[in-house]
């Protein structure tokens, strides 16, 4: 499974007006030309849990004849997607894709939520040595939705631009000049119009009352730490930066605020969540253990003369921390 992270630099729009077209964007500063247009047609398979989860969590797992696609958000911004081949046996998840997803997931079945067919007509934004800037996918859409029980058809019409290679202020202004088209939600914005709009948030706890009591302030307080918990361990499992110790931090929170509160909880429900979370935690510091050895190790690698590094010295230390991290992973 493959993994790069980039950062989201996309805009979706849904197009009404029949006699809408795309106004002439070289007069935008670097545009230079505006390629012709190109057409494909291609089916999207969108998988979630039947209470959609992913979708609650700006997270969507899709099938398309080339493969698998996780796509999630950070909390920094960023876009961070993996790739699975697809496999020609019964269409299931991948299991490094369920692997990703686990933890928003639990032990929810991961099944088809919406499926669309989409006629796209891409054109690319160039500068005047010919260097890709950006890209406009018009595309027109036919939607399947199959989480109600029963199928529902949509059709729409959609304008996506993403940046490529251009500044982020050329977005700004490509979006500024396509007349007031209304936006759709951030995230994956073809699967939330195929679902009728973006999922409602996750609710981790029972009920969803807001107020100055305790009962009130806790509820809202475990609320947020779960969902922090949650975000971490997909960050974690799709190697972001620095998420092992945000998780191992977000655990031992959440553990302190279950012993704090105890007065006021049934010690039946949360004795064995703290022992879970006390388990967690010391999991994930071994993790976060090897990857501080293993930074010490190659910063002080690198610090040492030349002549005192004898041999394949460094590729023999990163495979001893490959080992220990992987180890400390399971």
């Amino acid at each position: 499974m493959s993994a790069r992270l980039g950062l989201g630099r996309s805009r979706a729009f849904e197009v009404a007006r029949r006699s809408f077209s795309l106004p002439d964007l070289t007069t935008l500063d670097p545009v230079a030309k505006v390629t012709d247009p190109v057409e494909t047609h291609f089916v999207t398979t969108y998988y979630d849990t039947a209470d959609l989860r992913l979708a609650a969590r700006h997270s969507s797992v899709r099938r398309t004849q080339a493969g698998w696609l996780l796509r999630t958000r950070g909390d920094d911004g960023a876009v961070v997607e993996l790739e699975a081949p697809a496999h020609a046996s019964d269409g299931a998840v991948p299991a490094e894709v369920v692997e990703a997803v686990v933890g928003a997931v639990r032990d929810r079945r991961l099944e088809p939520v919406a499926s669309v067919r989409t006629a796209r007509v891409e054109r690319r934004l160039l500068d005047i040595d010919g260097r890709e800037l950006a890209r406009l996918a018009d595309d027109v859409v036919d939607g399947q939705r199959f989480t109600t029980g029963c199928i529902e058809l949509s059709h729409w019409r959609q304008l996506t631009v993403e940046l490529s290679g251009g500044a982020t202020d050329l977005l700004e202004l490509v979006v500024a000049s396509l007349d007031l088209l209304e936006e759709l939600p951030t995230g994956d914005a073809t699967l939330h119009r195929a679902l009728g709009g973006a999922a409602r948030p996750v609710i981790d706890l029972r009920g969803d009352a807001r107020d100055g009591s305790a009962a009130g302030v806790l509820r809202e307080r475990l609320r947020t730490e779960v969902g922090a918990l949650v975000d971490h361990d997909r960050a974690v499992r799709t190697g972001r930066p620095d998420a092992v110790v945000e998780m191992r931090n977000a655990a031992v929170r959440l553990r302190c605020d279950l012993a704090t509160w105890k007065p006021f909880l049934d010690d039946t429900r949360t004795e064995p969540i703290r022992r879970e979370l006390r388990w967690l935690a010391a999991a994930l510091g071994r993790v976060r253990d090897a990857e501080v050895v293993g930074a010490r190790l190659l910063a002080t690698l690198e610090g040492l003369p030349a002549d005192m590094v004898v041999g394949p010295v460094r590729a023999r230390v990163e495979h001893e921390l490959a080992e220990r991290a992987t180890s400390a992973s399971h």
